[in-house]
């Protein structure tokens, strides 16, 4: 595998982002079905706000932040649709994590392996809000790095996790 090779974004903690104008294709929430895939190698442990769509602190499609070795996601419906705990420190290693939501079912991964899942799930109203990388318009910076940021809109399976992971290559759209 070859994680980061010069090509990861990667970000100070302060100020900076990576900003994807809206898109119908990302249009996320409610009972839309999505999955996000992405490496991250985090500097610190404390609370980071990683990526999604958030307009502002109660207008919130969807985040995926973390604190320590927790990373969850959430939506201004519901700020904890599902949070998993990787088996392993989350700073300065590449860690590859992934969120598959079917409409009802969240599923995290850590490293391949499913950590957790939760059903009955949904996520915040769809917005017009962009697609923000390493910090969003309220919440605390990402201080780290990160790669192969991939997002789908349906739930790819366990067995396309496990590709994912073992070869470090995003998987086509399908």
């Amino acid at each position: 595998k070859t994680i980061g090779g010069g090509n990861a974004l990667s970000f100070d903690g302060t100020d900076d982002y990576v900003g994807i104008p809206h898109s119908d294709n990302l249009n996320f929430g409610a009972n839309i079905p999505m999955s996000i895939s992405f490496w991250m190698n985090r500097n610190t442990s404390g609370e980071m706000h990683h990526l999604g769509k958030r307009a502002g602190q109660n207008n919130c499609s969807f985040q995926i932040a973390g604190t320590g070795n927790n990373v969850g996601i959430g939506s201004s419906n519901n700020w904890d649709v599902l949070s998993i705990t990787s088996p392993h420190a989350l700073t300065n290693t590449w860690t590859h994590v992934v969120f598959t939501f079917d409409g009802d079912v969240m599923i995290g991964y850590i490293d391949g392996t499913a950590m957790d899942n939760a059903s009955g799930r949904t996520l915040g109203p769809t917005s017009t809000a962009s697609l923000m990388i390493g910090g969003l318009n309220y919440g605390a910076k990402s201080d780290g790095e990160f790669d192969e940021v991939a997002i789908w809109n349906e739930a790819i399976t366990a067995a396309e996790v496990t590709s994912l992971y073992n070869s470090g290559v995003p998987l086509a759209a399908s």
